[in-house]
């Protein structure tokens, strides 16, 4: 099916899903057989006795809301949000999405996280829910993302499908991009970016991330052959990165940019988020810059063929092989500080290992740069095709069968042996050759 096709099934499907941040849409239909349980006390309403009704009820609601995103009504995605504020909210939210052009949002799940207690004949009750979604971009996204709302509804327990209102929603985990202010858009054929903030700076770092973008493009085009269609996240603090990437802020030191998405063994990406940590960026040249986002590009587009997960080093070394191959700097200038901990500490045994490419581990660019000066010890040999062909047949490779995939330092030692006939060893011997040249003074 085409892109078009798949964009009528996807506006089809959602009317079957559920609102972001807790949207609104047409008033709540005729009650329904499992809506209109009603109960029946002269004294308390006890929770036990209408939980069906009102689990179906609030997810008939969020069902019936989403509806209005497809139809582009704002009257109806509001129409059952109780409270100022939420309705406030809420409009933006629609605005926003709108803007991004989500589709095919679907409800997963919803659980009830807390029950209403006992209440009065004909008196509303209140209960909580977490709602787990999934969603895709139009013309960026190949598979969903999954999120998470904590809802807020209530409802009278005797008339629950006539009566039941959404009082709250927001992120139960990491917020998605409608839910920052200040959405800029900036949208082309290869690259979506969104940046947040007040109009007079998200509208200028829009249009030089997406102008960037476009180099990022070629670059990463000039050694892979082509470049995936990328999302770009430009949020206005680093706490919002941090909750973007799902992490502490802390364990952004150093990093400008981070890829983040769904990818397992044998699962490739297909809707990955290049997000922007705006400290670091805000500290780098023009230069440095494109760097960033042709490693990060490179990321986002080997992981749409990922089939399992190569070594770090391997990966973190192709990105920055792409990233700095149209850089004029001499090597030693790109990993001075690798050099200076080589002359305090000698040369490395091996290749950084996964833990050292951490924030926390305080020494991230070592760790970076002994894995640019080895792949480019591989490329130097090999060629730049030897070396995307080293990657391409660990990265794609299917895993081994069993509950537990094939070792992939072992998988790159086969792959060194069978494709470019050579030894881990052979390379570990070039890459220390070359380091100790690069740490000898320079005449």
């Amino acid at each position: 099916m085409g892109r078009a096709g798949l964009r009528a099934a996807a506006l089809a499907s959602l009317i079957a899903a559920t609102l972001t941040g807790g949207c609104s849409s047409a008033p709540p239909r005729g009650p329904s057989a499992a809506t209109t349980t009603a109960v029946t006390s002269t004294a308390t309403v006890q929770q036990e006795a209408w939980r069906d009704a009102r689990e179906s009820a609030g997810s008939e609601l969020i069902r019936a809301r989403a509806a209005a995103l497809v139809t582009g009504d704002v009257r109806a995605w509001l129409a059952g949000v109780r409270g100022r504020d939420l309705r406030t909210a809420q409009e933006k939210v629609f605005a926003r999405m709108q803007a991004i052009r989500v589709e095919q949002l679907r409800l997963r799940s919803m659980e009830e996280t807390r029950s209403p207690g006992p209440s009065m004949p004909g008196k509303s009750a209140t209960w909580e829910s977490r709602a787990t979604l999934e969603y895709r971009i139009t013309g960026f996204d190949d598979s969903p993302r999954t999120f998470h709302l904590a809802l807020s509804f209530a409802a009278d327990p005797a008339r629950p499908g006539e009566t039941v209102v959404l009082t709250g929603s927001h992120p139960d985990e990491r917020p998605e991009p409608w839910d920052l202010d200040g959405l800029q858009v900036r949208r082309s054929d290869r690259s979506l970016v969104l940046a947040f903030g007040t109009r007079s700076t998200a509208g200028p770092v829009a249009d030089e991330v997406a102008r960037r973008a476009s180099t990022a493009a070629r670059r990463v085009s000039g050694v892979l052959g082509a470049a995936e269609a990328a999302v770009w996240l430009v949020p206005a603090t680093d706490d919002d990165a941090a909750r973007l990437l799902g992490r502490e802020v802390d364990g952004l030191d150093g990093i400008a940019a981070a890829t983040d998405g769904p990818i397992g063994p044998g699962r490739p990406a297909g809707a990955d988020r290049i997000v922007v940590v705006p400290g670091a960026w805000s500290s780098l040249s023009g230069v440095g810059r494109d760097v960033v986002m042709a490693h990060e590009l490179t990321h986002a587009t080997t992981r749409r063929t990922s089939k399992r997960q190569p070594p770090l080093w391997l990966a973190e070394g192709l990105a920055e092989f792409v990233a700095y191959r149209d850089v004029q700097l001499p090597e030693r200038e790109l990993v001075r500080s690798t050099l200076d901990r080589i002359r305090s500490t000698g040369l490395p045994a091996g290749p950084p290992a996964a833990p050292e490419f951490q924030a926390s581990s305080g020494d991230l660019a070592t760790a970076y740069g002994l894995s640019l000066t080895l792949a480019r010890t591989i490329a130097d040999h090999h060629g730049t095709t030897g070396l995307v062909a080293l990657f391409r047949a660990v990265n794609e490779s299917e895993p081994a069968p069993g509950p537990r995939p094939a070792d992939a330092d072992a998988m790159t030692e086969h792959v060194l042996r069978c494709r470019l006939g050579t030894t881990g060893r052979e390379v570990i011997a070039r890459w220390h050759s070359r380091l100790a040249g690069l740490v000898a003074p320079s005449d």
